[in-house]
């Protein structure tokens, strides 16, 4: 399968002015999705592909070539050496080259043929979102911006609450709290009283699955929301979110919400509309994903 950057993203949400980014440039990462046996022909057949798409001058250069190897069941001998002519090729055009998800036998297998992490052109990792996340990072240092320093919760709302009075309003309903990594922000066995903002730090979210334990269903980072779909439903939590790093979130609890809705009714439509929106983004973001993986 063909992919490239611009039509499938990796599942960690970004800013607005990020995404705009990774929009525009997103064809600089390739993506191949492998499967099944690869033996020598099939491995020179991808090899052509590569070669044709970067001859191509009608698109974007390429800077990141992904090999995706979650469903690849065998690699053989010469497969390997098709894979390190390949790496040889893109390396002349200045592109870095991301093997995803192999097993460790096939690993292994790179690694002895060649293709070692040690080289500065290529980089392993656990899953095709990781490897496409780490692309989009590139692309982004790229784009001339610092985009590592995250915005505090009153830059990130300012967009829906230009007035930073009603910002002051809102924030004094929150409750800050610092969540070590490793710590649960939110237990699939909570009831949804409360939804959080991420102002800083990362975490992801896990569901209890009986053929793959504590599946990795979204990772999230800071100027994103948590809880939101229970907390508006009204329904039970479903998984659980944990702290990948040190964050400060802000917890909005029901009884608060109810509260600003009573006191100022503009700032809570404001909120609901901030919401509902980050929402849609999502969801947008899902659905140009499985549209990307249906083609």
């Amino acid at each position: 399968h063909e992919l490239t950057g611009k039509n499938y993203q990796s599942l960690l949400p970004r800013r607005a002015d990020q995404r705009q980014i990774l929009d525009k440039e997103g064809d600089q990462i390739y993506i191949l999705q492998l499967q099944g046996f690869i033996f020598f022909g099939t491995a020179h057949r991808l090899l052509k592909k590569v070669k044709k798409r970067i001859n191509d001058s009608t698109k974007k250069n390429i800077q990141y070539v992904i090999l995706d190897f979650q469903r690849v069941d065998i690699l053989d001998s010469t497969g390997t050496m098709s894979f390190r002519r390949l790496n040889d090729f893109i390396s002349g055009f200045h592109a870095h080259l991301i093997i995803s998800a192999p097993s460790a036998q096939i690993k292994q297998q790179l690694i002895q043929g060649g293709l070692s992490a040690s080289h500065a052109s290529i980089s392993y990792f656990n899953s095709l979102n990781e490897g496409i996340e780490w692309c989009e990072g590139e692309i982004l240092k790229k784009a001339g911006k610092d985009f590592s320093a995250p915005l505090s919760l009153a830059q990130q709302l300012s967009p829906a609450l230009p007035n930073i009075n009603k910002i002051t309003h809102l924030l004094k309903n929150l409750e800050r709290l610092e969540i070590s990594p490793g710590n649960t922000i939110i237990d699939k066995s909570d009831k949804a009283e409360a939804f959080f903002f991420i102002e800083s730090g990362r975490v992801i979210t896990k569901v209890d699955d009986p053929h793959e334990p504590f599946l990795d269903l979204e990772t999230m980072k800071n100027g994103r929301i948590v809880g939101d779909i229970g907390f508006y439903l009204g329904k039970k939590r479903t998984a659980d979110v944990i702290a990948v790093t040190h964050c400060i979130v802000y917890r909005l609890s029901k009884e608060k919400l109810r509260q600003l809705e009573k006191e100022n009714s503009e700032i809570a439509l404001l909120l609901h509309q901030s919401v509902a929106q980050m929402l849609a983004e999502r969801v947008t973001h899902l659905v140009r994903t499985v549209n990307a993986l249906q083609k």
